[in-house]
C-alpha cells in the first residue's frame, strides 16, 4: 500500500482544510469502500454469468439474465436473454405500468348508486335500488389510507336510504356490473381457485374478494381441526375441514378445494399443532351474488325490506344518481399491486384497459389475443410475448428477459423516475421484496418485483449502481429449479450486489 509522503501529506491537509466539498467526497468514498457499495476493481460480465450458472442451486434450471442501461437501454450483460420463461408475479410489472400509461395515474374506478321510480309519501321506493360498478378491486377494503370496509360501506347505503326517506324498497336490490366476463383464467390450477389470491377479478368486487376461516389448533400433531368461525359470514357458504394438525411452525399448508361460484367447499391440507387460532384466507364465491345477498340481510335487519335481487350486465343505468364510492387514484392501487403481489388487482387492471380500448371479450376469459391488443402500441418484442392472465398466476404465460428490460426503460421514459420508484418496493425493506437483501444497506438502491412459482423465482426492476452511480434495469430469471427457494434467492442476491459494483463499460 502506498504511504503518502510528508509533502503529500501537507497538500492533503491544505486541501481538505480550504476545501470542505473535496473532503465530503474523500470521506464518502472512503466509506462506500469500507462498507463493501463500492467495489472499485468490480467484475467483468462474463466472470459475474459465470459464477451464477455454477451456483449450485441452480444446477440444471433455466436461467436468463439482463442488465441494461436506463438512459440508453443498451445491454451491459446478457444471457439468454431471449429465452422465453415463465414470469410469475413480474407479469403485474407490465400490466401496472401499462395500466399507468394508458388510463393515467389519477385514473379512479367508481361505484354509483342509483334508484328508479318514485318514492311515496309513506316511503316506499317504487322500482329498484341500483348499484352500478365499474370493477373497483379495492372497493370495501380496509388496505390504504381511504379504509371503508363493507361493514362501513352497508351502513353508507342505508344512510343514504334514510336521507331519501326510503323505508321499504318493492323492486328489487340489482347490481349493474359493466364487465360480465369469466373471472378465472381455465390456465390456472384447480386448487388455487378457492383461495385468497385465485378469486380472480369479477365484475363486482369487494373484500378483495377475501374471507378468513379461523381454525382452533390442536396441541398434537396428526389430529383433526375444526372450524371455529368465519368472518365476514357468507350466506350459504358451507366448508368442510379436512385440515390436520402439522408440525409446529410449519405454516399455512392448507388448501380451500371448490370452483369459484360453489359454495360447498372442503378444506384440506395442515396447519401448525398449536394451542391459538390459525387463519386461513379463502376467495368469496360469486362475489356479486355474495354482497347482494349480505346487503339484503344487512337492510333486512335495519327494517327495510326489498324484493329480490338481480344482477344485470352492461353500462351505468340512466336512472337517478344518489350516492357515489371512488377508488384511491390508480397510482396507490398499482403500489400496492406491486408491494404486495395482490393478483386481484392486476387483473382488474388488465379488465380496465380491455374496456377502456373496447376490447370485447368472445372467449369468457380474455384470450391470449385480445390480452396482447393492450401492448401493440408499444414496439417492444410482442412476437416474443405470451399472455395467459394479468397476474402471472398461469404458468402458460411466457416472456423474456430482454422483453422485461426494455419495457422498463419504455416506461421510465414515459412516467419518469419518481412514478417508477413509487409503484415498485425497495430490496430488504419493503413489501414482499422485504426478505431479499434484508438489513443490507445495499437494498434501498433497488426497486424490484419479485415473482415466484413452484420451481420459479424471477426478480426485475431498477438498481443504482454502486460504482458508477448510474441507474440500470434488471431481469434475472429463474425457471425449473428444484433446489429450496431460500437457496436460489440467495445466489440472485449475490449476483445483483456484485452487478451494483461492478463497472460496466
Amino acid at each position: 500500500m502506498h504511504q503518502l509522503s510528508m509533502p503529500e501529506m501537507h497538500f492533503f491537509i491544505l486541501v481538505t482544510k480550504f476545501n470542505p466539498i473535496i473532503l465530503r467526497k474523500i470521506i464518502i468514498i472512503f466509506w462506500l469502500v469500507l462498507t463493501g457499495l463500492c467495489n472499485v476493481s468490480g467484475q467483468s460480465a462474463d466472470k459475474l454469468i459465470q459464477e451464477l450458472r455454477t451456483s449450485s442451486a441452480l444446477r440444471g434450471s433455466v436461467l436468463g439474465v439482463q442488465i441494461v442501461k436506463l438512459d440508453s437501454g443498451n445491454p451491459v450483460l446478457s444471457f439468454q436473454s431471449e429465452t422465453r420463461m415463465m414470469p410469475a408475479s413480474t407479469q403485474k410489472l407490465l400490466f401496472t405500468l401499462a395500466a399507468l400509461d394508458q388510463l393515467g395515474a389519477d385514473y379512479v374506478f367508481n361505484t354509483k348508486l342509483f334508484i328508479s321510480g318514485k318514492i311515496s309519501s309513506s316511503g316506499t321506493l317504487k322500482g329498484d335500488f341500483l348499484i352500478s360498478s365499474s370493477g373497483d378491486p379495492g372497493f370495501a377494503s380496509n388496505r390504504g389510507n381511504a379504509k371503508m370496509n363493507v361493514d362501513l360501506v352497508f351502513q353508507t347505503i342505508h344512510k343514504t336510504l334514510n336521507k331519501l326517506g326510503v323505508k321499504q324498497i318493492d323492486g328489487n336490490l340489482v347490481l349493474q356490473v359493466q364487465d360480465g366476463a369469466e373471472a378465472v383464467a381455465g390456465s390456472w390450477h384447480w386448487e388455487d381457485l378457492s383461495n385468497y389470491y385465485g378469486g380472480g377479478a369479477w365484475g363486482f368486487n369487494f373484500m378483495e374478494n377475501e374471507y378468513s376461516v379461523y381454525f382452533k389448533q390442536h396441541p398434537k400433531v396428526s389430529q383433526l381441526c375444526q372450524i371455529e368461525k368465519v368472518v365476514p359470514e357468507i350466506p350459504g357458504l358451507k366448508l368442510t375441514s379436512r385440515v390436520f394438525s402439522g408440525p409446529p411452525g410449519s405454516g399455512d399448508q392448507a388448501y380451500i378445494m371448490g370452483g369459484p361460484e360453489e359454495l360447498t367447499k372442503t378444506i384440506v391440507g395442515t396447519i401448525p399443532a398449536g394451542k391459538a387460532s390459525f387463519r386461513v384466507k379463502g376467495s368469496i364465491p360469486d362475489p356479486p351474488v355474495a354482497f347482494l345477498r349480505m346487503l339484503k340481510v344487512f337492510l333486512d335487519r335495519k327494517g327495510i325490506q326489498s324484493g329480490g335481487m338481480k344482477i344485470r350486465y352492461g353500462k351505468p343505468p340512466v336512472e337517478r344518481l344518489v350516492g357515489k364510492f371512488s377508488s384511491r387514484p390508480l397510482r396507490d392501487l398499482a403500489r400496492d399491486c406491486n408491494f404486495h403481489s395482490i393478483n386481484l388487482y392486476a387483473e382488474s387492471f388488465g379488465r380496465a384497459m380491455l374496456q377502456a380500448k373496447q376490447i370485447e371479450t368472445l372467449t369468457g376469459y380474455p384470450s391470449p389475443q385480445e390480452w396482447k391488443k393492450l401492448f401493440e402500441v408499444y414496439p417492444v418484442g410482442m412476437e416474443d410475448l405470451q399472455i395467459r392472465d394479468a397476474c402471472g398466476l398461469s404458468e402458460g404465460n411466457l416472456i423474456t428477459p430482454d422483453i422485461l428490460t426494455r419495457y422498463i426503460v419504455m416506461f421510465h421514459n414515459k412516467l419518469g423516475m419518481s412514478q417508477l420508484k413509487y409503484v415498485l418496493p425497495r430490496a430488504g425493506m419493503e413489501g414482499t421484496v422485504k426478505s431479499f437483501l434484508e438489513n443490507q444497506q445495499i437494498g434501498q438502491h433497488i426497486w424490484l418485483k419479485s415473482g415466484s412459482l413452484e420451481g420459479v423465482l424471477n426478480y426485475t426492476g431498477i438498481y443504482r449502481s454502486a460504482a458508477d452511480s448510474k441507474y440500470y434495469a434488471f431481469a434475472i430469471m429463474v425457471n425449473h429449479s428444484i433446489a429450496p427457494q431460500k437457496d436460489v434467492r440467495k445466489s440472485l442476491e449475490q449476483f445483483l450486489v456484485r452487478a451494483m459494483n461492478s463497472r460496466f463499460d
